[in-house]
């Protein structure tokens, strides 16, 4: 089964602008990434230092990037084509996909579900069920399971992979085996 795993960059104003948009196109029963999708937002704001350090996005790449709604349809178009008709959308934490929707929502016919997997859920509960603290990042959450972190820490894109595979992990580990 295909699936998706999104995840979001914001720059760290009040109402979190949005400021990357990554994605991936994953088969939950082996973990294989198929495709991957990457886009940066323009914003009329300034990106601030810390953004720019924690993430590596920079303000020329926000200025070069796409209006929300038009990079909205061109992950929509990416759906459309890779033909993932399972949702929800699996994700690191709660709120990318409703804090995407509201900043799109203006007239916009919205087909991307209503929830979200949240892996970083799954991985506290792993966490509860086997007795350990239920704190920690995507990165320090993978090494857990043996897994190293692909890519940038805080892109859009490699956080949306890394998600799919912790979250194919997590599956692993909930799996019970018939006898």
């Amino acid at each position: 089964m295909l699936r998706i795993a999104l995840d979001l960059e914001m720059n760290d104003t009040p109402d979190k602008s949005i400021i990357q948009i990554g994605a991936c196109t994953f088969i939950v029963e082996t973990g294989e990434i198929v495709s991957t999708f990457d886009t940066y937002i323009f914003q009329n704001e300034q990106i601030s230092d810390y953004i720019t350090k924690l993430t590596g996005i920079t303000q020329d790449n926000v200025d070069l990037g796409y209006p929300i709604k038009e990079a909205y349809e061109m992950l929509l178009s990416y759906v459309n084509i890779i033909g993932v008709t399972k949702f929800p959308l699996v994700t690191w934490g709660a709120g990318d996909l409703p804090l995407l929707k509201v900043q799109v929502n203006n007239g916009i016919d919205w087909k991307l579900g209503r929830t979200e997997m949240n892996a970083k859920n799954l991985f506290q509960a792993w966490r509860e069920a086997n007795g350990k603290s239920t704190q920690g990042g995507l990165s320090r959450a993978m090494t857990n399971f043996g897994l190293n972190f692909i890519g940038r820490k805080h892109n859009a894109k490699d956080d949306a992979v890394n998600t799919a595979r912790i979250y194919c992990e997590l599956l692993k580990q909930f799996k019970v085996t018939k006898e």
